[in-house]
């Protein structure tokens, strides 16, 4: 089984990710995107959304477990997301063709944009982030997702806890 989160930065996927992960003794597959941002020490250029989703999609097949409950921080699809913001789109069909590789059971959307505040992660706008949650609501309809947005982590925890058990 295999599912995955999916929303904006600091929006607590990697938490709720890493708690289901340790609740069910699943193996927890973290998002690439923060890790590549830190080793580049910026803002990454447009054409690395299209490396990003390669490693994201190379890290989940090498962490992927048959027979396991495989909890992604974030599909492969994610990265569209931003390709459509800061590179047009331009590798969009090659983003979607590595994310086709990857069957999640379901994925969970935790999108809030209920308020922008500088963290030290971040370096899109507001603007952007608004841009960012109408591109992944559009992406989402491709998947199975289920919408746990507007609730705190404990209730998300609760949520997603029902499908995967």
């Amino acid at each position: 089984m295999k599912y995955a989160f999916i929303g904006l930065p600091c929006s607590g996927k990697t938490t709720l990710a890493k708690d289901i992960a340790k609740d069910v003794n699943g193996i927890f597959i973290p998002e690439i995107a923060r890790l590549y941002i830190d080793s580049i020490d910026g803002k990454p250029k447009p054409d690395d959304n299209l490396t990003i989703a390669r490693l994201q999609s190379n890290l989940e097949k090498m962490l992927e477990i048959d027979d396991n409950i495989n909890i992604s921080d974030v599909p492969v699809y994610l990265s569209c997301a931003y390709d459509k913001i800061y590179n047009n789109g331009k590798n969009y069909d090659k983003i979607m063709e590595l994310s086709s590789q990857h069957n999640y059971d379901k994925i969970f959307n935790v999108v809030d944009t209920l308020g922008y505040q500088e963290d030290g992660t971040r370096y899109q706008t507001q603007e952007d982030l608004f841009k960012l949650d109408s591109i992944i609501e559009q992406l989402n309809k491709n998947y199975d997702v289920v919408d746990i947005r507007g609730i705190d982590h404990k209730q998300r925890k609760e949520q997603v806890l029902k499908y995967i058990e």
